[in-house]
């Protein structure tokens, strides 16, 4: 960056077109994101030059920018740079791209042809001597463009005051004319649920939220507001303009010469925004084509640039596309090697006067190494990895603003840098990314193994003694028939097997905003990851202290119930949260969502075969578990829980059976393992069962395990409902260990009712499909599922038959399923009515409903079970169709086995 800042700070080309493509092969940036970050930088640089410029003298005037050319060039460049930025937002990335290669190309051209024509007269005038000094001008005079003879004419340009004020009121019209119209926009077609929000963002502080979404919720009101903040800053510059074209024809300059210099400055300006050259790459070879000295030519290509770099960077900044903290890191970095190249082309006009191809050589050397980077980027543009970790971007923020949703583009706070890496080197070396397990989670693991193998082998026999009362029994009969007459041992068998295979769900939000019951990682930032965190990385990552953030329920169940040491001092060290554990569900009752709804919008599905030498288990939720049974007037408020539901208070919170495993409030029953548990199966039916309380009984928890598990048998389609307080009797199964990504997720299930035809539905297939994770989506209990409460006070829900998952159409690209092209197209279809219908009004469960019915043609599946495939660690779903299994698979594996009847099916 340092280098191509000396570099086209000499040659006056603003630089643009060279960092895009040095962010994007360089740094990993889509173009989308590098377009924005590039044009801040080259204003920040451009400040420099100009600075430079304006102190510069020479012999024959008092400055070497040609300030007519600028009074002609700015107010068409505004113009271009306003229509320039909207391109941006709705033109594809390739197709941006290839217009900054087209446009390089050509420009290296014609500019390197200017070289060698500047260099030819030079060695000819150099082999004669004999001719006097004037003889230059005289050899070139009758090819110099008339701009070149009105500059002589008008030897002295000063610039005014008035020059100064029509400029900075044009950019300022232009720039809040974009930003108000770009989050007017936003504000009338964001969902209900975030419209309050996008319509109160930073930028529009002067104007209150409720005014301005009750302006673009009026039809008329709204439409005037899009047309007049869209023509009134276009009418306005161009009424400057054309004042200054009939200034300068009074003063000499043809209509034509003033059109010619008009059209290309809105096509520099259009091309400045849209592919992010700075400017100069067309400024400084346009005026040299012109006829301008080179040094005059680099002067006013410097200043031009500034009001295209600034418009465009504060219309990207105030819309949220820009990161922030790179801005300011390689703006710095700019603004020193422009001043040193602007210094070097100086020297080189003073001591080099006569060989004007030296500093249009430099010009051309800019020009032609944008080109062959953007050629490069062309050709192997490709979905890239991104391997620096997470907490760079964590630690600087690396967005614009929370408040906006980024419906249209990538925003740059997706962005990771691989080049930030060595500036940053001591914030990599403060949060590294972790092992997969530390050595003191290896040593719990270790000794919780040993515990859960003796208590395991107790417990056999009280279990099969259960299993074989005559009570349970008739539960069997009555809701289970087909295990009804199993022994004992066989049906222990059966629970241990699925227990093997049974999902290990985890459900994070789709953004911070989102109440949960500790702090998580979000779907954006999942796709950023290289290994997924545990709630006190993720805390310390975005600047908090984990340990008090409503964790304190959780570090206590970590270090009484799992055996994880203490912190040793207020906030955890690096090291200390990286040997803490993620909290998981085991889904034996096979919910749709995966894991309890409410956790949150998207559930990742653990690897069981990758991560079981990490899982450890106990009997119930942990969480409602230290606070009801161990430390009840520590947590008597329950803050974890009562996130989940606003302040109503949690949507329901059972009174538990405290004996059920512990005793005098400490835990009296060692967690398990994946090999190890049968001490946790009595438990766990106990656990929510307070005869005091209700009328339940240990039958009905078992009952409701029986009858929605696949020991039992049920086909999928028919397990009964199963109410919220219900869902909660799951294992908790946490995975001990810093999971890498993406090979410890098995797959994703996204939330139909928050997710299905939304932008955060978008990011979330697109995250699937760069881990190549099978996406599923779950239905859920409809509006009411997600981290989000219900509207007004909290009631229990009723119960649901949370049955329902489909597979999304890119399930191709990652398994032998084939999916029909009547299914794809019937996807996208409901999927843009949902869209369309999510910008105009709340959505309700009759929407969803009629949604899910039209998607008929999709593949509904059932999780997988320990009878349903041959290898079930290896298997992602069955169908409820044809009872077929639906297996991952590598993409090679995919590409041999795709005609292969036997390991593919078509639906």
């Amino acid at each position: 960056m340092a280098a191509a800042g000396v570099l086209c700070a000499a040659g006056g080309i603003g630089g643009g077109g060279i960092y895009v493509t040095v962010l994007m092969v360089a740094g990993g940036l889509r173009v989308r994101d590098a377009v924005p970050l590039s044009k801040s930088v080259v204003f920040i640089g451009s400040i420099a030059s100009l600075i430079l410029n304006l102190r510069k003298a020479t012999a024959t005037r008092e400055s070497l920018i040609d300030y007519h050319v600028c009074r002609v060039v700015v107010p068409g460049a505004l113009v271009g740079t306003y229509l320039g930025v909207i391109l941006n937002s709705i033109v594809p990335g390739w197709a941006v791209l290839l217009a900054l290669v087209g446009i390089l190309i050509a420009i290296s051209y014609m500019i390197l042809q200017t070289t060698w024509q500047q260099y030819a007269e030079e060695e000819h005038l150099r082999r004669l001597p004999q001719l006097p000094k004037a003889s230059d001008s005289n050899v070139s005079k009758d090819t110099v463009p008339e701009v070149s003879a009105l500059w002589k004419t008008h030897e002295v340009q000063q610039y005014t005051a008035t020059d100064l004020l029509l400029s900075a009121v044009m950019l300022l019209v232009v720039v809040t004319g974009s930003a108000f119209r770009h989050h007017a926009i936003r504000c009338q077609i964001a969902p209900e649920a975030e419209r309050l929000k996008a319509c109160h963002h930073p930028s529009l502080f002067w104007l209150d939220a409720n005014t301005l979404m009750t302006w673009m919720q009026t039809p008329s009101t709204a439409a005037f507001i899009k047309v007049f903040f869209f023509a009134g800053p276009l009418i306005f510059c161009v009424t400057v303009l054309a004042c200054v074209v009939t200034n300068l024809v009074k003063i000499g300059w043809s209509p034509a010469l003033a059109l010619k210099f008009s059209l290309m400055s809105m096509t520099t300006g259009c091309l400045a925004g849209f592919v992010g050259i700075g400017g100069g790459l067309i400024f400084s070879p346009y005026f040299l084509l012109m006829g301008l000295e080179p040094a005059t030519a680099v002067a006013t290509s410097s200043t031009c640039v500034i009001f295209t770099s600034s418009s465009t960077t504060f219309q990207y900044l105030l819309t949220d596309r820009i990161i922030v903290s790179l801005m300011l890191l390689y703006g710095l970095v700019n603004w020193v090697s422009s001043y040193a190249g602007t210094s070097m082309v100086h020297h080189l006009q003073d001591q080099l006067s006569t060989r004007r191809s030296f500093i249009t050589g430099i010009v051309s050397l800019g020009v032609l190494i944008s080109t062959l980077l953007a050629v490069r980027e062309l050709i192997f543009e490709a979905p890239r990895s991104t391997q620096v970790p997470h907490q760079l971007g964590a630690v600087f923020k690396f967005q614009g603003s929370p408040a906006h949703p980024c419906p249209e583009v990538s925003c740059a706070s997706t962005a990771t840098m691989p080049m930030v890496r060595w500036l940053l080197l001591p914030l990599v070396v403060a949060y590294p990314t972790p092992p997969e397990q530390t050595a003191d989670q290896l040593e719990i693991m270790e000794r919780a193994r040993a515990r859960a193998k003796v208590a395991s082998a107790a417990a056999t026999p009280s279990v099969l003694a259960f299993f074989d009362s005559t009570p349970f029994r008739q539960m069997l009969k009555d809701c289970c028939s087909a295990v009804a007459d199993l022994p004992a041992d066989e049906l222990l068998q059966r629970y241990r097997a699925e227990a093997q295979v049974a999902e290990l769900a985890h459900a994070l939000p789709a953004t911070k905003q989102q109440r949960t019951p500790s702090v998580d990682v979000t779907i954006s930032e999942l796709g950023k990851m290289a290994w997924f965190p545990n709630e006190f990385q993720e805390a310390m990552l975005h600047g908090q202290n984990g340990s008090s953030q409503g964790s304190e329920i959780s570090d206590d169940a970590m270090k009484e119930i799992f055996g994880c040491k203490a912190f040793t001092g207020a906030q955890p060290t690096w090291e200390e949260a990286s040997s803490r554990l993620i909290y998981v569900a085991h889904n034996l009752r096979r919910l749709d969502t995966g894991s309890e709804p409410h956790f949150g919008d998207f559930t990742v599905i653990f690897n069981s075969s990758r991560m079981k030498d990490a899982v450890l288990i106990a009997p119930y939720d942990t969480g409602m578990y230290t606070m009801k049974c161990l430390h009840p007037d520590l947590h008597p408020g329950n803050i974890s829980l009562q996130n989940l539901a606003g302040p109503h208070g949690p949507p329901h919170m059972p009174d538990l059976n405290c004996s059920a495993w512990s005793k005098d409030r400490k835990v009296d029953v060692p967690v398990g393992t994946l090999d190890y548990l049968d001490h946790l199966i009595l438990p766990n039916l106990w656990s929510p069962i307070n005869s005091s309380v209700t009328n339940e009984t240990v039958l009905d928890a078992a009952r409701v395990l029986f009858s929605r598990s696949a020991i039992s048998g049920i086909d999928y389609r028919s397990v009964p409902a199963i109410a919220q307080r219900e869902r909660n009797d799951y294992f908790e199964s946490n995975v001990l260990a810093n999971p890498p990504l993406p090979g410890a997720v098995k797959l994703g299930i996204g939330n139909f009712a928050s997710l299905f035809g939304t932008d955060k539905g978008l990011d979330l297939q697109q995250i699937a499909s760069k881990f190549q994770w099978p996406l599923f989506w779950a239905y859920g209990e409809g509006i009411q599922t997600g981290p989000h409460p219900p509207q007004g006070p909290s009631q229990p829900s009723q119960k649901q038959t949370l049955n329902r998952r489909f597979a999304d159409p890119s399930i191709v690209n990652v398994s032998n399923a084939t999916i029909s092209s009547a299914a794809a197209q019937q996807f996208q279809t409901v999927w843009n009515e949902a869209k369309k219908l999510r910008q105009v009004r709340p959505i309700t469960d009759d929407d969803l409903s009629k949604w899910w019915e039209s998607l008929s043609e999709q593949v509904q599946v059932a999780p997988v079970s320990a009878t349903s495939c041959a290898q079930p660690h290896h298997c992602i779903g069955v169908t409820l169709s044809g009872h077929d299994c639906m297996c991952k698979q590598t993409l090679d594996k995919v590409k041999k086995v795709e005609n292969v009847e036997t390991e593919s099916f078509t639906v």
